[in-house]
């Protein structure tokens, strides 16, 4: 203990006296329990030069009195602590002696004075603390010779009222006449040889305690004489593990004195036969007890390291999420008076704000609320501020063609590049939303010029981002570089607060920031132009993230209108141009019931290897302007028939888009044919035999454009006008749909029927003409719309039965085996993989698995 005492001192620069240990409870502990001790007590040497500095930094440096330390406190905490303590029960001002059992100002001279310090155990009351040890009676001569040989004195036993020790513990059964001992070991300044005496350990030694347990249970009435050289006989009665003291003198039982054998120990033979069993159980012994110490040591300074660590690592993201201003107020917050529970967990507020943001840096929950409810709001009005919002321009359609890792990497430059500017500029980054990067100026310091701040840091925040995109198109592709920013500013009063909840956030709160920045980035700004805009300008009626989607699924589907379009140019045949698509005449055409169209195979057009080579180049092929427009109209006017509920929505349908155009583009496409690997053969008929195949590979999916219209369209609408509940519910009630639709797919024949109607509406008769060329396409595309949508309803136990019975028959081994041979029976015979009708069977099921897979 001592050997930590001088090391401490030594490694936090502290000068002797003034040292105070951190967690001496918990090491005295485990030293008196190890050295079988009582008491003992830090006493430094105080001469009378240092009496005044010594009096003054005990009374600052009270907080060890707490006890049951569990973290490295701070130099805040330890002078919080300290005046707890000084305000309920301070610690004597000076250094005192005992007279007549009254405390009394020690005798001014030159010293030394030992006031004792650090107890183990701590005490309850404060009284014993700067009691002169050196002053009591007989103390002098064994601290004098302790001085002296530099080595630990004992004294002889002590049987008297010992004024120190009742007045340290101040209880009726401490005052007692069992004898007892102290001890004064010497605490060094250094580790060298010549080393000052800087302190000593008080040490108070129980000797029942070296007798306790000395008999098993059950074992009574044995008399323990303890014959001291000094002081005589002392005799104990040993009761199984209690030991109970009967007096001075030998006191035990006289009648069977008489029975006494004297047993002379012969030391020469103990010493011949126990000699090496005693070196090498001291040796073990000492050397587990040096690992246990060294074990503890090691544990108590990792522990203390991740402490230090936690409070570092608490520190530097509360910095990322809070201005300084805020993240003060946070950790000191510390309400009124409140019950015992309150007040016990408030005794430290920035030990308090640790332990909070703790809770919530490690999403645990310690049973209390992160915020107390006495606690007052941490909130502020800023009235000059400015406020920015930055959207990526192009980001939506950009990431629907990336992979994750891409996405992430590209907003990690772009932020991190950000962030580097916006600390240059003193410019406060409060989130990012998505593509959308929120910034603040004018708070938590004030600025005048916080717009001029904010318009020059939206300037170079436009210029950094055309810089790390170009910098990425290697490695994302060359369309990166094609991506801009829009930014929204505004100027105007702010509240910035935190809300605390489970979890801690830092928000802003005013008109002023709807008026501006998100909304005016996203619906008026484009890339690379600047707006000026009145403050009393309203907002658009048509909401900011419906639109956006709009925009993304028109620009999806207007690429597979190209791909149509550049098909029927390479037709070798001549085509019957639709023209009986009205409304009514196509309500005439079809069942009353949607479910009755279901088809069990919807037949694959035939491979034209140049329909393969026009598909893979139909980036440039020109659609009419009418048709575009009516293609936004068409989807403008899906978006508005879905229903604002929580997940059957607009935006719930255009990310089931997103993710089956995801799964389209990784279907392998019969692109590459113009590579030939033998010169012998037929150069045309290579490649049409190549793309034949790659055709039958994917069944016919990226080879026809019309097909992956209709399953995109049939993501797009396959939700439309869903009331937010299941079909089971709308069967329950019985609504006018499920009656219509005799209580199957309800929800889904109805998207289907609303969705077709709109489309066969005459607003819409161009973009009908560019879909589909011929009554056989239209058939066809309606075939694949109608599979497609019913294919998400996966409640209805009937219909999954009848689709696995239709997956096992398209590819099972079995049921292909038994059509192999039917068709030998037969005298027909074919591969089965090169039989139409089966392909189109397997391409009939693959396509309805596209959509419902992604709708979940």
């Amino acid at each position: 203990m001592g050997d930590k005492l001088t090391t401490h001192a030594q490694s936090s620069g502290s000068a002797w006296p003034l040292v105070t240990m951190p967690f001496f409870d918990i090491h005295g502990d485990d030293t008196r329990v190890i050295a079988h001790v009582t008491y003992f007590s830090v006493c430094p040497i105080v001469m009378e030069p240092e009496k005044s500095a010594w009096e003054e930094y005990a009374l600052n440096n009270q907080w060890w009195l707490v006890g049951n330390q569990t973290h490295a406190h701070t130099e805040q905490e330890m002078q919080n602590l300290s005046a707890a303590v000084a305000a309920e029960n301070s610690i004597p001002e000076y250094i005192y002696r005992v007279e007549d059992r009254k405390p009394t100002a020690t005798n001014v001279g030159p010293g030394p004075y030992t006031p004792r310090w650090q107890m183990s155990p701590t005490p309850n009351d404060p009284v014993p603390v700067n009691f002169d040890v050196v002053s009591s009676k007989g103390s002098m001569e064994f601290f004098e010779f302790m001085i002296a040989n530099e080595k630990p004195v004992l004294s002889g036993v002590i049987t008297e009222d010992f004024t120190n020790t009742a007045m340290l513990h101040r209880e009726a059964d401490i005052i007692d006449m069992a004898p007892k001992s102290f001890m004064f070991y010497p605490i060094f300044e250094s580790f060298g040889q010549d080393a000052a005496v800087v302190g000593m350990f008080e040490i108070y030694l129980d000797w029942q305690l070296f007798l306790a347990d000395l008999l098993p249970e059950g074992d009574t009435g044995l008399f323990y004489v303890l014959n001291c050289s000094c002081s005589g006989m002392f005799t104990y009665e040993l009761n199984g593990g209690k030991v109970h003291y009967v007096g001075k003198g030998n006191l035990h039982d006289i009648f069977y004195t008489h029975l006494g054998q004297e047993v002379q120990r012969n030391e020469g033979v103990v010493q011949l036969q126990h000699a090496r069993s005693l070196t090498v159980i001291i040796a073990v012994v000492f050397f587990v007890m040096a690992f246990v110490f060294f074990s503890y040591d090691k544990y108590v300074q990792k522990r203390q390291e991740k402490v230090f660590r936690q409070a570092v690592k608490t520190n530097r993201i509360v910095s990322s999420f809070f201005p300084r201003s805020i993240r003060e107020r946070l950790f000191n917050q510390d309400g009124g008076e409140g019950d015992e529970n309150s007040s016990r967990r408030r005794r430290s507020s920035t030990w308090a704000g640790s332990l909070r943001l703790k809770s919530y840096l490690n999403d645990g929950d310690d049973g209390t609320s992160v915020a107390a409810e006495d606690d007052k709001p941490i909130a502020d009005l800023f009235p000059n501020c400015t406020v920015l919002f930055a959207d990526i321009v192009g980001f939506t359609a950009w990431s629907s063609m990336r992979e994750p890792t891409q996405v992430l990497l590209l907003l990690e430059t772009i932020y991190r590049a950000f962030d580097e500017i916006a600390k240059r500029r003193k410019v406060f980054k409060v989130e990012t939303i998505g593509d959308c990067y929120v910034a603040v100026t004018g708070l938590p310091e004030p600025h005048k010029l916080h717009a001029l701040v904010m318009a020059k840091f939206a300037r170079e925040i436009m210029y950094k981002l055309h810089e790390v995109t170009r910098s990425l198109e290697v490695s994302l592709g060359p369309d990166t570089g094609d991506l801009s920013m829009r930014v929204g500013l505004h100027s105007g009063p702010v509240t910035a607060g935190v809300l605390r909840a489970d979890r801690l956030r830092f928000q802003l709160f005013a008109s002023s920031i709807g008026d501006s920045g998100e909304n005016f980035a996203e619906e008026s700004g484009q890339g690379l132009s600047y707006y000026d805009i009145p403050r009393n300008q309203k907002e658009s009626d048509l909401p900011r993230k419906t639109r956006r989607l709009v925009e993304w699924n028109v620009d999806i589907l207007h690429r597979v209108l190209r791909q149509i379009a550049a098909t029927r140019k390479v037709k070798d045949r001549q085509v019957k141009r639709t023209k009986t698509l009205d409304k009514n005449a196509t309500e005439k055409a079809k069942p009353t019931m949607v479910l009755e169209e279901l088809s069990e195979v919807i037949q694959l057009p035939r491979f034209s290897s140049k329909v393969a080579q026009v598909v893979a180049n139909a980036e440039e092929e020109p659609v009419p302007p009418v048709v575009v427009n009516q293609l936004h109209n068409f989807v403008a006017e899906l978006a508005a028939m879905y229903h604002d509920n929580p997940f059957h929505n607009f935006e719930h349908a255009s990310h089931v888009t997103m993710s089956v155009v995801k799964l389209l583009s990784r279907i392998v496409a019969p692109t590459d044919l113009d590579v030939v690997d033998d010169e012998n053969v037929n150069e045309k008929a290579f490649m049409k035999s190549v793309a034949s195949k790659l055709h039958d590979n994917t069944y016919g999916i990226t080879s026809d454009p019309l097909t992956q219209f209709a399953v995109v369209l049939s993501a797009l609408i396959h939700d439309v006008d869903h009331l937010g509940v299941p079909n089971t519910q709308l069967v329950t009630e019985e609504t006018a749909t499920a009656i219509r639709y005799k209580g199957k797919s309800v929800a889904e024949q109805n998207s289907v029927d609303e969705s077709w109607n709109l489309l066969m509406m005459p607003d819409y008769s161009e973009l009908r003409k560019a879909i589909a060329a011929t009554q056989t396409d239209w058939e066809r595309f309606r075939q694949l719309v109608v599979n497609s949508v019913l294919a998400t309803d996966i409640a209805d136990k009937e219909q999954k039965q009848f689709r696995n019975a239709r997956w096992d028959k398209a590819f099972k081994d079995d049921f292909r085996e038994q059509q192999q041979r039917s068709a030998l029976h037969l005298g027909a015979y074919c591969r089965v993989d090169a039989c139409p009708r089966e392909h189109s069977r397997q391409r009939t099921d693959v396509l309805k698995l596209l959509v419902s897979s992604m709708d979940r």
